[in-house]
């Protein structure tokens, strides 16, 4: 299993390839569909609907990455327990082992939204071991305090349970903050690089010490900032940190689908997404932006093309993976040319080289 940098382009984007078997398999930028049962109570259908439309609609995604959470995966369809063939989870898994290079989530989100208190790491553990997915989030911790050495804590443990239990797949780590005590700058102080530096240099630490179970690095979108400037700012200080660290692996962002955002995230220096969005919104890929389902189409579907409304919601959520697909490929033409085409590319290049100037240029 390896990451590699396939070609570095304009401030901090790059193309990361994933080979196997000494193949290449996966390109960044990326983005991955991502189902929860949280605002989606009939997650399994739209997943085992929107698979079997990828796969029937165009061969070359059969393989097109989408992110299950073993939260919903052991409790709403009880995956890790006495299955039978004809179960949910049996149906659902069998159609994402038919070639999807699928990524399990650890289902933390899931345990934070539904305020579920008793879901813990073992209950993780059993439905990897059941699954078998070719990808993992690490179970993640938040610090129990704003300290330095309580983020070092949080990670550790994260990489102590993928080191144990998570072998045989991609493991991605995702790093958790405590409430304000994330990479952006709270306030300009002497104070705040130094945190901010430390907790850099811990996190480059035990990534150097992790290399042979942590593949991928993550990180919540609204954990990065509360605005879009501090976010790029805490991304490019990541990017900054690892690439002066010789550490060659991708960083995933969670929770994250708003095109434009995507786009100034990778001249940041992020290479993969995941959100729910796709499921809810029109994705407009070519005015990046988040639009009402009902303009899927400008037209009313003709006859055959829906003849329903969850048959139009599919619809909606395969056309907006493609588009999306589309817009992560004109990304990595941009980070593989470094010239940009349109007069929205020179600008998200202006708009982040604006934001992090003194950062991609080591003068921080």
């Amino acid at each position: 299993m390896r990451w590699r940098i396939f070609s570095k382009g304009p401030l901090l984007s790059r193309v990361f390839v994933y080979e196997e078997d000494h193949r290449p398999t996966l390109l960044s930028p990326l983005y991955i569909a991502s189902f929860s049962s949280f605002g989606d109570a009939d997650f399994q259908g739209r997943a085992l609907a929107t698979l079997r439309s990828l796969r029937s609609s165009r061969a070359e995604v059969a393989c097109s990455p989408v992110l299950l959470s073993a939260y919903d995966l052991k409790r709403r369809l009880k995956t890790g327990e006495q299955t039978h063939s004809g179960d949910n989870s049996c149906e659902l898994i069998a159609e994402l082992n038919k070639g999807c290079y699928w990524q399990l989530d650890s289902g933390v989100f899931e345990q934070d939204s539904f305020q579920d208190e008793t879901w813990t790491g073992a209950e993780f553990i059993s439905v990897f071991q059941a699954a078998r997915p070719p990808w993992v989030v690490a179970f993640d911790f938040r610090p129990n305090a704003s300290s330095i050495a309580a983020f070092e804590e949080a990670l550790r443990k994260a990489i102590r349970g993928a080191r144990e239990s998570l072998g045989g797949s991609i493991t991605t780590l995702l790093m958790r903050f405590h409430g304000d005590a994330g990479l952006w700058e709270r306030e300009k102080s002497d104070s705040e690089t130094n945190r901010i530096t430390g907790m850099l240099s811990v996190l480059s630490e035990v990534l150097r010490e992790a290399s042979a179970c942590i593949h991928v690095v993550g990180v919540v979108e609204n954990e990065l900032g509360p605005g879009i400037r501090s976010r790029l700012r805490s991304l490019a200080r990541l990017r900054r940190k690892l690439d002066d660290a010789g550490i060659e692996m991708p960083i995933h962002i969670f929770g994250a689908s708003d095109p434009q955002a995507l786009a100034l995230y990778c001249l940041a220096g992020a290479d993969m997404f995941d959100g729910v969005n796709w499921s809810r919104y029109y994705l407009d890929v070519e005015d990046c932006c988040l639009r009402d389902k009902g303009l899927l189409s400008w037209k009313e579907p003709s006859l055959g093309e829906a003849t329903s409304m969850a048959r139009q919601v599919e619809m909606l959520g395969v056309g907006n993976i493609f588009r999306m697909q589309r817009f992560m490929a004109n990304l990595r033409r941009l980070a593989e040319t470094r010239q940009p085409q349109t007069a929205a590319e020179e600008a998200w290049m202006g708009f982040v080289g604006s934001c992090c100037e003194e950062i991609i240029e080591r003068r921080e």
